[in-house]
């Protein structure tokens, strides 16, 4: 006597466990999705083509008398903020060439300053002047010792002040003679 009972089920089983084998092996996990990257955010930059007149010189031996002729002159220079986390970066740039520097700022509401904010800055170019000839004909080393810088910006204009203290030294000696201080204005748009 068969026991056909039994044999249904067991072909049933033997055909599903037949079915799951096949000559291509195991298949590997799907490697997990790599999160696409977050684009950074721009840094907001703006480039300001600006003029600059200087409006004071005080002190200075012969070299504070020889810059007074240079007040009101406008000289060309382009000024770039960058502006990230409340903090400002400052370039200062002269059409020249002779002039370059970037400055640590704080934002402000309507513009930035240095003045207040703990750092420095740091030139592509010279920090002064060898062998500055003065009009009487006296030759002076002069060196750029501080620096403030400082702006206030309405819709496509920008206008600021920009503070500088000199030292003053005897060419080629370094021996201190004083200091002159000079303050100029600027204005300028996008």
């Amino acid at each position: 006597m068969r026991n056909t009972g039994i044999v249904a089920p067991l072909m049933l089983l033997s055909m599903f466990l037949v079915s799951g084998c096949d000559d291509r092996g195991p298949t590997a996990p799907s490697p997990p999705s790599v999160p696409s990257p977050v684009p950074a955010q721009p840094v907001p930059t703006d480039v300001w083509n600006i003029t600059v007149r200087l409006t004071t010189v005080s002190g200075g031996d012969c070299v504070g008398e020889t810059m007074q002729s240079e007040i009101g002159v406008p000289k060309s220079y382009s000024l770039t903020t960058v502006t990230k986390d409340g903090t400002v970066e400052v370039t200062l740039k002269s059409a020249s060439g002779d002039y370059a520097c970037t400055f640590s700022a704080r934002a402000e509401s309507d513009g930035f300053t240095t003045l207040g904010v703990p750092g420095f800055y740091s030139c592509t170019t010279s920090l002064g002047v060898s062998d500055f000839v003065c009009a009487n004909g006296i030759r002076r080393d002069i060196v750029r010792f501080g620096q403030n810088i400082s702006g206030r910006i309405s819709g496509n204009e920008v206008s600021g002040r920009w503070d500088v203290e000199w030292e003053i030294w005897e060419p080629g000696s370094r021996s201190y003679i004083g200091a002159v201080d000079t303050t100029a204005q600027y204005t300028g748009n996008r």
